[in-house]
């Protein structure tokens, strides 16, 4: 049996037993090493996830704020006139009330681009948290995948140290070359530099495991993994009746569809910008002359000479 191999059983055997001993690497900062579950619930609530719902919140406002008519301005006035004869002045006052009246369905284009927008915007979200999941749960079993790295190599830096050991004592008795018992030691000192180099990829793994879910991680204090692999044998998903029906029910392909219903109603009130909207307008005035009240009707529209919106 060469070196290599018998390192390599004696480190198995001890990796066994360590992890009969220890179900999971300790968890520093939190209750406990962090499950599958708790990361894919915890990426539903990180910042890529709050930035899209703050997307649906703005998206939402819009369709309020579009869903509105032209707002009716009131005007008031008063004038003074006098002669020369030195009189007390007359005044005159009037008051009035304007409203654009929308043609061509205005509200109701903006209106429908807005709601579509919003719908759009709720299936982005929903497409947000199924990237941050999936992203988590690539994270997930990549920190777990290092720790288990690092508890194999830890047996096998703890076998190869026995070994150099014993190779040590055997030199001294004279059972064992010089050269041999350099070549043991070189292969336990390759073994300490794998542990360390493991080591250090499960502190990375960690560190981005709680980037992504936005959990307050160091390297003084870093999340552990549960053992949580899938089931071998746990069934496939079902597959779809068609390739139409699988993509029918993607929240990305919804919102690239909602997207394009929302710029088509952009597009039909850009049309509808080139019929005129008239502002109807009446209001009251009183002469202090004459001691007498005038009511005035107008219309007023916008002459289009130079732009009609084409």
């Amino acid at each position: 049996m060469s070196i290599r191999q018998f390192i390599f059983y004696t480190a198995c055997a001890f990796s066994l037993s360590a992890a009969a001993q220890t179900a999971s690497p300790a968890s520093s900062g939190r209750s406990g090493p962090v499950s599958l579950a708790q990361a894919l619930q915890a990426a539903k609530a990180n910042a890529q996830a709050r930035l899209a719902q703050q997307s649906l919140a703005a998206a939402s406002a819009d369709i309020l704020a579009a869903d509105r008519p032209p707002l009716p301005v009131f005007s008031a006035k008063a004038a003074s006139t006098s002669d020369n004869s030195g009189s007390q002045p007359r005044y005159d006052k009037s008051v009035g009330l304007d409203w654009t009246v929308e043609r061509g369905d205005k509200r109701l284009h903006r209106t429908a681009a807005a709601k579509f927008g919003a719908q759009a915007a709720q299936s982005e979200l929903a497409e947000t948290l199924l990237l941050q999941q999936m992203q988590a749960k690539d994270l997930f079993f990549d920190l777990l995948a290092a720790q288990e790295r690092v508890l194999h190599l830890q047996g096998i830096a703890q076998a190869a140290e026995q070994t150099a050991g014993a190779a040590r004592l055997r030199l001294r008795a004279g059972d064992l070359s010089a050269q041999d018992t350099v070549r043991v030691e070189i292969e336990a000192e390759r073994a300490r530099s794998d542990l360390a180099k493991a080591q250090a990829e499960q502190k990375r793994a960690s560190l981005t495991l709680a980037q992504g879910l936005g959990w307050p991680g160091s390297a003084a204090s870093p999340l552990s993994a549960q053992a949580d692999w899938p089931d071998a044998g746990a069934d496939m998903l079902a597959l779809t009746a068609s390739v139409e029906a699988w993509m029918a029910t993607r929240p990305d392909i919804k919102a690239y569809e909602l997207r394009a219903a929302a710029a088509q109603a952009a597009l039909d009130n850009a049309r509808a910008l080139g019929k005129i909207d008239p502002t109807v307008g009446l209001s009251v005035d009183s002469s202090g002359a004459a001691n007498r009240r005038l009511a005035e009707l107008r219309v007023q529209f916008p002459l289009q000479v130079r732009s009609t919106y084409d």
